[in-house]
């Protein structure tokens, strides 16, 4: 990124500032951003610790299950064998030889484009697509042997449906996103360095929007791993980062997606902004180590201080670090001796930036790492709390705290009140020696952006898959808003665009209820001024339009705060009835639908060419 010139305390935003302005991400134990950040800020470890029938189910051996260095202990994320194959086109074929991490990364680039309140189908600006994702166990587990009787066809189809060079071509191709579109690898760092990339797509006017992500699920989940002294994985399961007991990682599953755009953009466009990136970095170690796999100290230590520069900020200003923290004897000493050789630089303070890591709620996501860390930053931002580091008692004694500008919280903390605006940092480093290092501040205030009686005139939007479910939705909103609020003053529909592709249909319908006030006023339908038509009445822009087109959204939609669930868009509505109509609502998107696709759709077909013995590894993979 560009570099910045900024004062410590300043609320001042640079020109070269980017937005986060969508989220989405599935974790262990955790389905949505906000499910993810109660399990944090309780301090709740998420990893699942395995029977032996689970692990039979999974193919694991007796002679692996009852052997005494196997450690049953892993990071599971829900639902990783769904897919709603027919909300994205897909045959129940096509969907059976896709990877599920690809699958997942499809729906999680979905819901944050929902997030932010976009349809991909009508933006008129580009989006780019950068992330990651692990070497595809279910190829290697539950295609590769019966590749040889698929024939040219069904091995190409396979191919695709599994390599890891069409993890981003395939968003932008389902989701018709224009941008730069490309697969990051570099280990742990992967998608903090997508996250860099697709701040420099932005600066460089390469893009107008940019999704930066990855995707880590081992297919099937439910196994462990060997412990082997001097080695990185734990011996009992759990990951306890700058702690002296500190023994090593456990793995975890996940998937994550962060939506970026230029800040000055996202305020014109008047976006719901998480948080601020005001700078980024990465590098490579070189071969300025002892071997390839070890950290560095001049490595870490460099692109700490180049984010650092190109933010323009004071590190005193900054009151959290989001640390990589894999609970390493050696790694972590290391990584908090880089850190503070940077922050400590003309700066006398001690010990009142809070350091956590992530990895002692959900293990070590491995290419998923660096998302799991920078959502959780940016919900530190947003909700003005650290959460704390799990299993953290006694500081590994090379670590000198005291010394440092660091502590390691282990209980929540509120933000300190005189550190605003509040600031973070998050480091990813990964194996192989590129490493990336981010600075975050919270998202500007909103300041008159919202008309005065804006509450008043939100609108309640529902969306459905259809006209039925649509009316059956319709009717349960009136009679549940009946006795508590004027929102049922008016439900009309609102027509949607039918797509082109009968493949990319979108949310065919949709309901909106506003007050009469609003009706009567002409603001039900009032679209803000420059913005493009709707979707129904969308035309191709003429050659004198703007390069870059404001959001394709009514102006209503600016006072919203953004949706985490896809079945509905619950904005200004009682909080008696949010829980009622998420539990109703059908999906726009049906991963985390209450009914089981497995089930009740099946969307993976068993091959003929699957032995039963295979069949029953692969679980619930085929319905």
């Amino acid at each position: 990124m560009r570099p910045n010139h900024m004062q410590a305390n300043t609320t001042e935003i640079p020109e070269n500032a980017i937005a986060v302005i969508g989220m989405d991400c599935r974790f262990p134990k955790a389905n949505s951003t906000e499910e993810y950040w109660d399990n944090l800020v309780k301090g709740k470890e998420c990893i699942t610790f395995l029977s032996d029938d689970e692990l039979r189910r999974a193919g694991v051996s007796e002679e692996t299950i009852h052997n005494p260095n196997y450690v049953r202990a892993a990071g599971l994320i829900d639902g990783a064998d769904l897919f709603d194959a027919g909300f994205f086109g897909y045959t129940p074929t096509e969907a059976m030889h896709m990877d599920p991490q690809q699958c997942l990364f499809l729906e999680t680039c979905w819901h944050a484009l929902e997030d932010a309140g976009y349809n991909p189908y009508t933006y008129p600006g580009a989006v780019a697509v950068f992330g990651g994702t692990r070497l595809s166990t279910y190829y290697v587990n539950f295609m590769a042997a019966d590749l040889a009787e698929y024939g040219t066809a069904r091995f190409m189809q396979s191919h695709i449906g599994t390599d890891r060079d069409h993890l981003c071509t395939r968003i932008s191709y389902k989701l018709n996103l224009r941008g730069p579109a490309f697969t990051v690898q570099c280990a742990c760092s992967t998608s903090l360095v997508a996250l860099h990339l697709g701040c420099q797509g932005l600066l460089n006017g390469e893009c107008d929007m940019a999704i930066a992500g990855a995707s880590g699920i081992d297919i099937p989940q439910e196994h462990g791993h060997f412990y082997q002294e001097g080695m990185i994985f734990a011996p009992d399961g759990h990951c306890r980062p700058y702690d002296a007991a500190a023994e090593g990682i456990v793995s975890g599953n996940g998937v994550g997606a962060v939506l970026l755009k230029l800040l000055e953009d996202a305020i014109e466009d008047r976006d719901s902004i998480h948080a601020v990136i005001l700078g980024t970095a990465i590098n490579n170690d070189g071969s300025s180590k002892v071997a390839y796999s070890a950290p560095s100290f001049e490595g870490q230590s460099e692109v700490i201080a180049e984010a650092l520069g190109v933010s323009g900020v004071d590190p005193a200003s900054i009151a959290y670090v989001e640390g990589h923290g894999t609970g390493t004897y050696l790694g972590d000493p290391l990584e908090v001796e880089a850190l503070n050789r940077i922050y400590s630089h003309n700066n006398p303070k001690k010990q009142y930036c809070a350091l956590g890591s992530v990895k002692s709620n959900v293990g070590h996501l491995e290419v998923v790492a660096g998302v799991a860390s920078f959502i959780k930053a940016v919900m530190t931002l947003k909700k003005g709390r650290i959460a704390p580091t799990c299993h953290y008692k006694t500081p590994n004694p090379r670590i000198h705290f005291e010394e440092t500008p660091f502590f390691v919280n282990n209980t929540a903390i509120d933000w300190p009140a005189d550190m605003t605006p509040r600031r973070a940092a998050v480091s990813s480093f990964g194996v192989g020696g590129t490493n990336a290092h981010v600075i975050l501040q919270e998202a500007p205030a909103r300041g008159d952006s919202v008309k005065a009686g804006a509450a008043a005139n939100r609108l309640l939007v529902l969306s459905a898959r259809g006209e039925k479910p649509l009316r059956e939705l319709k009717a349960t909103a009136l009679f549940l808003t009946a006795p508590a609020t004027a929102l049922t003053s008016r439900i009309c529909a609102i027509p949607r665009r039918k797509a082109a592709r009968t493949t990319r249909r979108v949310s065919p319908s949709r309901l909106k209820t506003a007050p009469d006030s609003a009706r009567s006023s002409g603001k039900f339908s009032k679209r803000r001024p420059g913005a493009h038509p709707s979707p129904a009445t969308a035309t191709k822009p003429s050659s004198s339009s703007p390069a870059r087109a404001p959001s394709a959204r009514a102006w209503e939609r600016s006072s919203m705060p953004s949706s985490q669930s896809s079945a509905a868009s619950l904005t200004a509505a009682p909080p008696s009835l949010i829980p009622c109509l998420k539990s109703l609502s059908p999906m726009s998107c049906g991963r985390r639908s209450t009914e089981s696709f497995w089930t009740t759709r099946p969307i993976r077909s068993r091959p003929s060419s699957v032995s039963s013995t295979r069949w029953q590894k692969c679980g619930r993979l085929w319905a």
